[in-house]
């Protein structure tokens, strides 16, 4: 008998034994499948992904050189302004040391036409020239020292020909 069950045992184990191995290779195909699609479909999503951002890299390429040339440009913009700024600067001190020089002039020649003529200017001219010296000295911002001497001996020599002594 126990031979018996023994193959009655092993014909019941044997059929279910093989519908579990069986069921166990079909579910095993099926999740192979299951997990090839996942994973194919995995690799689309990334190889997508890496296109958008290889995309955005070379547009970012493209914007990286797009301001380099703008840099440049400026930079080019700049250092031309920066010469011509210098050079402006340049032409401003000389013409403010030609300015001085000339105001300088001007009162050396107040002073020699006041001691040529003398009492030959009238006392409109010596107004005159003292406004003049006044407003081109006060406008450019020279020392007044020299004009302010000169206008008071013209005010006192003024004066003195009015009448009102000095003052």
């Amino acid at each position: 008998m126990s031979h018996t069950t023994n193959m009655n045992v092993e014909t019941l184990v044997n059929p279910h034994t093989d519908r579990q191995i069986e069921d166990f290779a079909n579910s095993g195909q099926l999740m192979a499948r299951a997990a090839s699609d996942s994973l194919k479909a995995m690799a689309e999503t990334r190889n997508r992904t890496a296109e958008k951002v290889s995309q955005a890299i070379s547009d970012l390429r493209g914007q990286n050189a797009s301001l380099t040339v703008r840099l440049a440009e400026a930079e080019r913009h700049a250092a031309q302004a920066s010469a011509e700024n210098a050079g402006l600067k340049r032409s401003l001190q000389s013409l403010i040391a030609n300015h001085r020089r000339l105001h300088m002039c001007f009162v050396s020649l107040l002073k020699s036409v006041e001691d040529v003529c003398g009492d030959a200017i009238s006392v409109e001219q010596r107004v005159e020239a003292m406004i003049q010296a006044q407003d081109f000295g006060v406008s450019n911002d020279v020392d007044l020292d020299i004009v302010t001497n000169r206008m008071k001996s013209f005010m006192q020599q003024t004066n003195a020909d009015l009448g009102f002594g000095n003052n």
